[in-house]
């Protein structure tokens, strides 16, 4: 049973690479794809529920999480129709989130971080696709906007807390 939670994960890289081969918004789509969010949510109340948290677990949730989010970004963004100023901040996002990527990386500080404001945007995300149905991408967009970008800040402050980015220029002020 230890190992549940990470076949879930699995299964959601399994599912986020099937995604790759269907049309937007098809059937098959909406079954992989509500698969893949499903799974996301499942595995990490297993393995707190299961007391089966591993450092290679959350490793393996992160890149299952990369691979969904990518495979998703690679299917919707092509069809969604949204102006350039909305462009522009879904890059910067992105840019923010690759920077502390990057850093944690180099510092050796486990990024991301599953902090509730990244939880509540992966929700956010996930909704998004069914809410284009109700809503114009358009009108929608700058809600996930703020709210990623939110997160991404909050990410940023604490891989820099973490890392001591900070400590030096503050020491030379005073």
């Amino acid at each position: 049973m230890k190992g549940l939670p990470n076949l879930v994960t699995a299964i959601r890289a399994a599912a986020s690479g099937a995604l790759i081969f269907t049309a937007p918004f098809s059937a098959a789509f909406w079954a992989l794809y509500a698969l893949a969010g499903l799974s996301d949510m499942l595995d990490g109340f297993l393995a707190r529920g299961l007391h089966a948290e591993t450092a290679a677990g959350a490793q393996l949730d992160s890149a299952a999480d990369f691979c969904f989010l990518a495979v998703c970004a690679a299917k919707l963004l092509p069809v969604l129709r949204l102006p350039g100023w909305q462009w522009a901040w879904i890059a910067a996002i992105f840019a923010l989130r690759l920077a502390v990527l990057a850093l944690g990386l180099y510092r050796r500080i486990p990024v991301p971080l599953h902090t509730q404001a990244n939880r509540l945007t992966g929700l956010a995300l996930f909704l998004f696709p069914a809410a284009l149905r109700f809503v114009p991408a358009a009108a929608a967009a700058p809600f996930l906007c703020a709210l990623a970008a939110f997160a991404a800040a909050q990410e940023c402050g604490s891989v820099c807390r973490m890392s001591g980015v900070f400590r030096g220029a503050l020491r030379r002020k005073k």
